[in-house]
């Protein structure tokens, strides 16, 4: 891993270049690196409350099992990412049906994907408070 480094002795740095330049050094870093990035941290700070208390360690194992349990039980209804269908004569109309469908399924099953978020960010904090319990 190569660093860029500013020799301040060979003339003044432009400021904006810096900050840019440093920003996207920051981003890279931060898409590249096992810890929190820039959107877990954001999605995490809107959270009213925390798994566990102020001071509390996890280990890196533990840390990184909690948030793929975390990452796991958050649930979205998407649609395919590219609806097609190989019909050469009918395969307009199969994919049209599917496009204008897609919202009608997602009105349907909102509530039950609720339930189940529900259900799923309980089990995320009750696991938390079993290792909170079992370190006690």
């Amino acid at each position: 891993m190569t660093h860029q480094s500013y020799i301040l002795s060979s003339g003044p740095i432009d400021p904006t270049t810096l900050e840019s330049e440093v920003e996207a050094n920051l981003q890279a870093r931060l898409s590249k690196s096992t810890q929190l990035n820039v959107k877990e941290i954001e999605e995490i700070s809107k959270y009213p409350f925390k798994l566990f208390p102020e001071g509390f360690e996890l280990s890196e194992l533990e840390t990184s099992k909690m948030r793929a349990l975390a990452a796991l039980s958050q649930c979205q209804l998407k649609p395919a990412a590219s609806i097609t269908s190989h019909r050469k004569y009918i395969g307009r109309f199969i994919v049209f049906a599917k496009k204008l469908s897609w919202p009608l399924i997602r009105l349907h099953l909102k509530d039950t994907l609720a339930g189940i978020q529900g259900f799923q960010s309980w089990t995320v904090k009750s696991v938390a408070e079993l290792i909170v319990a079992t370190r006690k």
